[in-house]
């Protein structure tokens, strides 16, 4: 949204967060379903919770015709990660986009400046090319809007005086409650965080490991067994995600889980000279490259 809205300066920022209400109830969704964007530096917008077919409300006739095109279309692509699929999908984007609906899940596609008087974006714009041409800008905006907390400056004050590396694990058992997509994104086990410690501790010269987690007292026991008498440090588990965020990316190095958090950390992080650790796929899916992996980062196989 944050790069269309540079085609669009005049007109207002929406979001709809009924799935985030909705989200905040359930308990297997965690704590971190809200309107999280408060706490930074972003530009205004209003937020909305409608729900459902937005677009029935707010969008022309032609545009309502282009939803029901899409609708048909995804059913017979939603979650296929194939090569075809994919490319498919980038075709129908550019269409739709003429129409000022903007919809894609995987990688980058080109698209077209429309003169429809409302726009409607979906998707996970997974793809650096989404935003990289705005990063500076993107730096200043993911910015909290409050102070390091009280609690928080001792550990703060350690991340950066020292050569602290950010290692994110992930639960994904905690949120994802489909056996198959559960399946495709158990990746990164305790061999693969053994790798990557070893890697750090030949690169790195006094590390400090700070362990970031859905259930960090799980993973400080990961990484443990791994980092052996390094420093070991960690979050309380308790802070918003401005707070948390900032906290990762202040960070010197990056020990990364597949998970889309940790790499905005590592994206955020101003440190030139960082050193990356990721596996070398995000999902367990035949012939699929999650675009956000970088060739510039250190890849382990898992």
């Amino acid at each position: 949204m944050r790069r269309l809205q540079n085609y669009y300066p005049n007109e207002k920022v929406v979001f709809d967060f009924s799935d985030v209400v909705l989200k905040s109830t359930e308990k297997s969704c965690g704590q971190y379903w809200e309107d999280s964007l408060k706490y930074f530096n972003t530009i205004p917008y209003e937020t909305i919770t409608y729900g459902d077919n937005i677009i029935s409300k707010y969008g022309s006739f032609k545009q309502n015709i282009s939803f029901l095109v899409w609708k048909f279309a995804n059913k017979f692509v939603k979650n296929n990660l194939s090569a075809k699929s994919i490319k498919f999908q980038e075709r129908l984007y550019y269409y739709l986009s003429k129409f000022g609906i903007y919809y894609l899940n995987n990688g980058y596609s080109k698209f077209q400046i429309s003169g429809a008087k409302n726009k409607f974006i979906y998707g996970t714009y997974e793809d650096i090319r989404w935003f990289d041409d705005i990063r500076e800008k993107l730096l200043i905006e993911f910015t909290p809007k409050a102070p390091v907390l009280d609690t928080n400056i001792e550990l703060y004050n350690k991340i950066i005086s020292s050569n602290s590396i950010c290692i994110s694990l992930r639960r994904w058992d905690l949120d994802v409650q489909n056996n198959t997509g559960l399946k495709a994104r158990k990746i990164c086990d305790e061999n693969y965080y053994s790798q990557a410690i070893n890697y750090m501790k030949s690169k790195v010269d006094n590390p400090v490991f700070v362990v970031f987690s859905d259930d960090v007292e799980w993973g400080k026991n990961i990484v443990k067994k791994a980092a052996g008498n390094e420093t070991i440090i960690s979050e309380s588990g308790q802070d918003n995600v401005a707070e948390k965020l900032r906290l990762m990316y202040s960070c010197k190095h990056f020990i990364l889980a597949n998970s889309t958090f940790c790499w905005w950390a590592q994206y955020l992080c101003k440190n030139d000279s960082k050193i990356v650790v990721s596996p070398n796929c995000w999902l367990k899916i035949k012939n699929y490259s999650h675009p956000l992996i970088s060739n510039e980062w250190v890849l382990l196989k898992t």
